[in-house]
């Protein structure tokens, strides 16, 4: 994406001045805050490759990322952008707006630490959704480590299918088709709970409106 502001369209051949177009930009605005990562390829090779592979890679930072409408943009596109321009400059960046595009945190270079961005995180959720970003980034991971040992569950399915097949045996085959039934049974009514309390999760409510969903 090259650009990040909000930029008012205009159809039917019409043409309205800029302060018109500035009056219609600022009642758009985005479905969720935005998080916007700007990273200068090519230039601080070393803290770009930290921020990617031990800041962004802890869980509840991806979990929390869920609030978030997430936008990556060059150092270049961000120099032409009228708002990302105006906040901050030093690469690599992370940039929080809320709904109406307005800033609410910049994280600059080394200044970028899970702690910090967690905390950045947490503030902007606060101001935009009634769901509290600890207690569903919690547990949302309760559930990711709950979708591990289903995972497992299906792939002894999986194997308890392929025995069944292969038995030769009448009765034998009866009976890990019984077992088969019974464990797939089991499986599929702990899958349809387990996307219902992701769906519960995930229905966030912003301040001032019902809810949307993720």
């Amino acid at each position: 994406m090259s650009r990040v502001a909000p930029q008012a369209e205009v159809t039917g051949g019409d043409v309205i001045s800029e302060e018109e177009a500035a009056q219609v930009n600022t009642a758009l605005v985005s479905d969720k805050p935005l998080w916007v990562y700007v990273e200068d390829e090519g230039q601080n090779e070393s803290l770009n490759r930290k921020i990617r592979d031990v800041v962004l890679a802890q869980e509840k930072i991806g979990v929390g990322s869920k609030f978030f409408k997430c936008i990556k943009v060059s150092a270049a596109d961000a120099e032409r952008d009228p708002i990302l321009s105006k906040a901050g400059k030093k690469t690599p960046r992370m940039i929080f707006m809320d709904r109406q595009f307005k800033v609410l945190a910049v994280l600059q270079g080394r200044q970028i630490s899970q702690g910090k961005l967690k905390a950045a995180m947490g503030r902007v959720v606060g101001k935009s959704y009634k769901n509290k970003f600890r207690t569903m980034t919690r547990e949302y991971i309760k559930l990711l480590n709950l979708l591990d040992r289903l995972d497992s569950d299906r792939r002894n399915i999986d194997t308890l299918r392929a025995r069944a097949q292969g038995e030769s045996g009448k009765a034998s085959r009866r009976k890990l088709e019984k077992k088969l039934a019974k464990k797939q049974g089991e499986y599929d009514k702990e899958m349809q709970e387990w996307e219902g309390r992701e769906n519960k999760l995930l229905a966030f409510r912003l301040k001032g409106q019902k809810r949307v969903e993720s």
